[in-house]
């Protein structure tokens, strides 16, 4: 065989048949991305509220630290007597009761 007939044999062989694309193949991999733009999506919102909380916590454990400086000399604080102390388990139960979700009540990806 030439060269030139080789090449052309070749070509043909491996072109291999004219097939049509394949639709259902298609039809997965855009659900597949579209699944992951909108898990995407949502990682960045649970990071935003993770965030959000965690400066949240910081700033009550501040709040806490604070309070725990203004204490009486004796290292005692009754909670009741203490009107800081009283105010900042008050905000902090508020905080946890509004934070609070019912169990059953999360989103499934929709």
């Amino acid at each position: 065989m030439t060269e030139p007939n080789l090449d052309a044999l070749l070509k043909l062989e491996l072109l291999g048949p004219e097939t049509a694309p394949d639709d259902a193949f298609v039809a997965r991999v855009r659900t597949a991305i579209d699944l992951e733009e909108r898990i995407a999506a949502r990682r960045i919102a649970a990071w935003r509220r993770f965030s959000a909380e965690a400066a949240g916590s910081a700033a009550t454990a501040a709040a806490f630290v604070l309070m725990g400086r203004l204490s009486p000399a004796s290292g005692q604080v009754d909670l009741l007597t203490f009107p800081p102390a009283a105010g900042a388990a008050l905000v902090l139960a508020i905080w946890l009761l509004i934070g609070l979700k019912p169990a059953g009540k999360s989103r499934a990806l929709a």
